[in-house]
């Protein structure tokens, strides 16, 4: 019931869309810390078929030491509030149909950075520094 839950709500903010694509990952519900006591879960997508077959992206990931050490002498700062900042990021057209992953509900493909491809943080980070 949960997974059709986030499924449905992906849906409706245009993350993923119905799909035809020969591809399949299987998803699951993980388990997450709340704050509250409730239960909550993630919803993840297993893409350990397609990662070794994607061409690796090298874009490197700031150190956080090297990042800290340049806000020394600075008088102002922002916060940027990046939740589910990957969903943020297009996905390309031709590169959709990889994404699909099937649930009971249906067959699906992202429309937007989705979370476990090996190439997501460096994809999201190389817009992250075109963005600052």
């Amino acid at each position: 019931m949960e997974q059709q839950v986030q499924v449905q709500k992906m849906l409706q903010k245009g993350v993923i869309r119905e799909s035809n694509s020969p591809w399949s990952a299987p998803a699951i519900l993980v388990p997450k810390k709340a704050e509250d006591g409730k239960p909550k879960f993630r919803f993840c997508v297993d893409f350990h078929t397609l990662n070794p077959v994607t061409e690796f992206d090298s874009y490197p990931l700031p150190r956080f030491d090297e990042t800290t050490s340049t806000l020394f002498g600075s008088k102002y700062f922002t916060v940027l509030d990046c939740y589910s900042g990957l969903w943020q990021v297009n996905v390309k057209e031709e590169h959709k149909e990889p994404t699909a992953f099937t649930v009971p509900s249906g067959h699906y493909e992202f429309n937007r950075l989705p979370f476990g491809l090996s190439n997501s943080p460096s994809n999201f980070q190389r817009h992250i520094d075109v963005v600052l």
